[in-house]
């Protein structure tokens, strides 16, 4: 009788297993996050207290940092930080950190204060977000770079964190028969270093972001979501209004490997925070 009960209990699971719809992240990998470059002047002019509070009553969830300087972030230790993003039920699972002196002269130290930093903050991944024009001129410079990023990915990796790369538009530039993200790619270990792709650049820089996935998937784990104009290739706009088809995309998502993604907008069409409001119901509405 405990063996048939058994039997039948197993098949009841399996049954619910196979029409239960699968979740294409997991539940805290649904949140709507923003990349806070977008509210920069805000930050600088109002404080990034006030600004994390206009954030949470929009809606948003999770916040990409950026202006990391030696423990810091907008002149707030990373345990206050940490705090004041708790106190705003915000979290960050991400982090733009720009140490040239790590990238470019060598100082390993430099990253692992930064990884240390980021066990405070609570990041999940560490990120790369832009390379100095005079570092990257030739596939060799790349090369280079390539080879410091592959060392980032195993301090972070060391200190428990993940490890990414964000692109610009200048990285698809050729160089003879290849790109500079071409070798960004193949010089670096899958294992220690993702990519998080700016979906406006690959799409200034005249690729399709869903090519790029289908080409390296798995690999593709964060997106920045943000729109292109209409009628100006170089501006961008709300997302949502724009030229770009992000519920294409956004199909694509278990094939890249996403986890977390981040609005953000550089320049508006209106104000900062009415811009946010736009993204975010347009998010939320029909991508989420």
């Amino acid at each position: 009788m405990k063996r048939r009960l058994f039997v039948k209990q197993a098949a009841l699971a399996a049954t619910a297993a196979a029409i239960k719809p699968a979740l294409a992240f997991e539940p805290d990998k649904m949140k709507i996050g923003i990349q806070l470059y977008t509210v920069r002047y805000e930050v600088r002019e109002m404080g990034i207290e006030s600004v994390l509070s206009k954030l949470s009553k929009v809606g948003y969830q999770t916040v990409e940092m950026f202006d990391y300087k030696k423990g810091s972030y907008f002149g707030q230790d990373t345990k206050t930080m940490a705090a004041l993003l708790k106190q705003y039920n915000l979290s960050s699972p991400s982090a733009h950190l720009g140490i040239d002196d790590f990238l470019y002269k060598g100082d390993d130290d430099a990253w692992k204060k930064a990884t240390d930093d980021a066990a405070i903050m609570q990041h999940k991944y560490m990120v790369v977000p832009h390379l100095d024009e005079k570092y990257r001129k030739t596939a060799d410079d790349y090369k280079k770079i390539a080879a410091r990023l592959n060392k980032a990915g195993e301090i972070s990796k060391a200190g428990g964190m993940n490890f990414a790369y964000h692109n610009h538009a200048f990285e698809f530039g050729k160089l003879g028969d290849t790109t500079g993200y071409d070798i960004l790619l193949s010089e670096t270990d899958p294992a220690l270093v993702k990519m998080e792709m700016d979906i406006y650049w690959v799409v200034n820089a005249g690729l399709n972001p869903i090519d790029m996935i289908e080409k390296n998937p798995g690999r593709i784990t964060m997106w920045h979501v943000k729109d292109m104009d209409k009628n100006n290739r170089n501006a961008q706009t709300e997302v949502g209004k724009g030229s770009i088809d992000f519920k294409s995309i956004f199909a694509k998502q278990k094939v890249s490997g996403l986890e977390y993604f981040f609005v953000e907008q550089e320049n508006y069409d209106y104000s900062p925070y009415d811009s946010i409001e736009k993204c975010f119901s347009y998010v939320k509405q029909n991508l989420v």
